[in-house]
């Protein structure tokens, strides 16, 4: 058993540079794979945490030559003919909707989707149905992986999403720049949208109005790619400095895409000294983000439309309220039951372990903040990085700090995370 002892800290003040967005990472190098064969695309400030390395071998399997270099967090991808395959996505739900996505178009070849028993547990289905609108063949088993796919002649349409999400999409969209015809995809909120900007950006016609994004048959072009940081990853270490009495931190290079910035909305709404400096508008904006502490926060409610934009940062908002003298309330995350744990259920059981008054909804958690966490106890990560991240900050805010079982998962996302709480 891996563990390892977080303490109590007493002062926070940093300057760091935020860590490589792993969702735009995966989504350049599957992008880069569906180029015409012989197209290179380098991607700069690559993660190359496992989620990301997952999507590296799969692209690989399926015909692509991936050069990587470590120590300049540089991928190089020269597509090739996709040929049929087997895959291991490891942990990575992105790689393997949004592979569902591109592989069913792939018209005579066949495919077989797998991964970790993180991945064997979460619904896919929700894919699944909406592809096979379009036309796709897709066999799950028992409405989640193993996932055959026969690829076929897909035929764009007009499909309608109860679910907001960013993975769905993006497997909608990258089966309707393959299809025949015009595929437009309906959510009921705005989810996240870098498929439409890195499509934009690599040259395909997205057509955007409300909540509807339309697409139609077309190529990706060759276009070198720089990552920008992950405001998900960097919201830890800023709730660290909002909690923390004389702390301050300054996150230099984060992405500040509006459809990821909801931490920031909340923070806003709380009364927290926060401020952006140096924005740099590209296809994916971002900029610095200084954080100071500062007393007599707010409790927030969480729900809506705000869900999607601030998603992955739930459990440490969590951590947060405990933080915040008043009652806080998160509704309409059902979407947490079904990511690399049941993070609702992991953030009630982590925070009641640390001495927190928390209540489980069906949706959602009430969070009854006192201004303190007691802490001294061993909660498990449950495998699932964001959980171990938030257990972390809890424990440096504690009064008796925390043991974190499976601690190794946050590698998948931010690989240096707990070289923050060094002096």
């Amino acid at each position: 058993m891996s563990t390892i002892t977080i303490k109590p800290i007493k002062k926070f003040n940093k300057t760091i540079i935020a860590p490589p967005d792993k969702s735009i990472t995966q989504r350049a190098i599957l992008f880069a794979s569906l180029a015409p064969a012989g197209t290179k695309i380098v991607i700069t400030n690559a993660l190359l945490g496992l989620d990301c390395l997952s999507c590296i071998e799969c692209v690989m399997a399926l015909g692509a030559k991936a050069d990587v270099d470590k120590s300049k967090k540089m991928i190089t991808i020269t597509s090739a003919p996709i040929k049929s395959a087997i895959l291991n996505v490891g942990n990575s739900g992105t790689a393997m909707r949004l592979l569902m996505g591109m592989l069913s178009a792939q018209d005579g070849k066949t495919f077989t989707l797998d991964g970790d028993e993180s991945i064997r547990n979460r619904p896919m289905g929700r894919v699944s149905e909406l592809l096979e609108q379009m036309g796709a063949k897709i066999s799950l088993t028992n409405g989640k992986a193993l996932v055959a796919i026969e690829g076929a002649k897909l035929i764009g349409t007009n499909i309608k999403s109860p679910i907001a999400s960013a993975q769905i999409k993006s497997a909608i969209l990258l089966a309707g720049i393959q299809a025949k015809g015009v595929t437009s995809y309906t959510e009921p909120y705005k989810s996240r949208d870098h498929t439409e900007r890195l499509l934009k950006y690599y040259g395909v016609p997205v057509k955007e109005e409300n909540n509807t994004t339309t697409v139609s048959k077309s190529i990706i072009k060759s276009k070198n790619t720089h990552i920008v940081g992950d405001i998900s990853s960097v919201a830890f270490p800023l709730v660290l400095a909002v909690a923390l009495k004389d702390a301050k931190i300054r996150i230099n290079s984060v992405g500040l895409n509006p459809t990821r910035c909801g931490t920031l909305e909340v923070f806003k709404a709380i009364g927290a000294n926060f401020n952006i400096i140096n924005e740099v508008k590209d296809y994916e904006s971002f900029g610095d983000i200084e954080v100071e502490y500062i007393e007599n926060l707010s409790p927030f409610t969480i729900d809506g439309d705000i869900i999607p934009r601030l998603i992955d940062e739930i459990p440490i908002l969590a951590v947060l309220a405990c933080f915040i003298k008043g009652t806080s309330v998160i509704r309409g995350a059902e979407e947490l039951k079904v990511k690399e744990s049941n993070r609702l259920d992991a953030v009630v059981d982590m925070l009641s372990a640390m001495g927190g008054k928390v209540e489980k909804t069906f949706d959602g958690m009430i969070i009854y903040g006192s201004g303190e966490l007691k802490g001294g106890c061993m909660v498990d990560s449950k495998g699932d990085h964001r959980i171990a991240m938030a257990t972390a900050i809890a424990g440096a805010l504690s009064k008796e700090g925390v043991t974190i079982k499976n601690h190794e998962c946050v590698s998948v996302s931010y690989p240096e995370f707990f070289n923050l709480f060094e002096e």
